[in-house]
């Protein structure tokens, strides 16, 4: 069971890197629905309802390679924490341009959790922290008990 679930994982994150690097991935668009794709595929099992917005306009902005892949992976960690903790039942994504800058909200319904600024406990915050960083940009994560988590990525 351990070989065939490290081998899985190996497999995914290989595809991931593989479509990151592919330059015809290169827009806000191909990354919408790389993680619409995700989204269904695992949220859908876990029988939690999601939705995806972004401007049309702004979803033909152009993402460098190290944007598209860190920003699918950070959504990856942050989908995979809400299915692991948080006990929801919805998932709004939303990308929007604020002051020349990306932004990536992900909200969710669920339970919440107790949160420090700068206290990041589980590798799941320290990576996504990690890749912000990488991209220059800011990360803020709000939770409320029963009340629901939202992260904020800007880059």
């Amino acid at each position: 069971d351990k070989i065939e679930t490290s081998s899985r994982e190996i497999i995914d994150k290989t595809g991931d890197v593989v479509w990151a690097a592919n330059p015809a991935n290169d827009s806000l668009k191909n990354l919408l629905l790389r993680i619409e794709s995700y989204s269904a595929s695992v949220l859908g099992a876990a029988g939690i309802q999601f939705k995806i917005i972004c401007d049309e306009k702004l979803s033909e902005s152009f993402l460098e390679m190290d944007e598209r892949k860190n920003l699918f992976l950070i959504c990856k960690e942050a989908i995979h924490n809400i299915i692991k903790y948080a006990q929801a039942t919805e998932v709004l994504i939303s990308f929007t341009k604020t002051g020349g800058h990306l932004k990536l909200l992900i909200t969710d319904n669920g339970i919440g959790f107790q949160h420090r600024e700068n206290a990041y406990n589980g590798n799941g915050l320290k990576n996504m922290k990690a890749r912000v960083e990488g991209l220059k940009g800011t990360l803020n994560i709000h939770s409320e008990q029963n009340n629901g988590t939202s992260i904020e990525i800007v880059v």
